[in-house]
């Protein structure tokens, strides 16, 4: 009788242990928030300027700040690369600004959409 009352107790502390452990793990995941974004992910670039834009001109690259700046104002609908000589066959910096609201801690993901109408994919160059 004694072995069969300790072996209770043993299971019955494991599976207290256990129950604590399946109710507070979901506490210990961190919830995903997003820090900023620009423009929608719906496969669509409409939200984004399209008009008056010399890519010729290195002042007409975009520099976004994010919470000042503006989806169809400040960031381009069209992207051109170096070979693109309509655009100045030059690179084309795009550059986004912002800051975190304290000390970057944890892991963070950044995630790009791409609507291409060329072939292949387009390379990052990340600073």
């Amino acid at each position: 009788m004694k072995r069969f009352a300790g072996r209770a107790k043993f299971l019955i502390g494991a599976a207290f242990w256990c129950l604590v452990f399946c109710c507070t793990s979901s506490r210990i995941t961190a919830q995903e928030k997003t820090i900023w974004e620009i423009g929608k992910f719906d496969s669509s670039s409409a939200e984004f300027r399209s008009q008056g834009i010399d890519y010729s001109n290195k002042e007409s690259d975009a520099v976004y700040r994010v919470g000042k700046s503006k989806d169809g104002e400040d960031w381009p609908r069209f992207q051109p690369g170096p070979a693109n000589g309509m655009a100045g066959g030059r690179a084309h910096p795009f550059t986004i600004l912002f800051t975190l609201p304290g000390k970057p801690a944890g892991v963070y993901r950044l995630t790009v959409g791409s609507c291409t109408k060329l072939r292949g994919f387009p390379t990052f160059n990340w600073k």
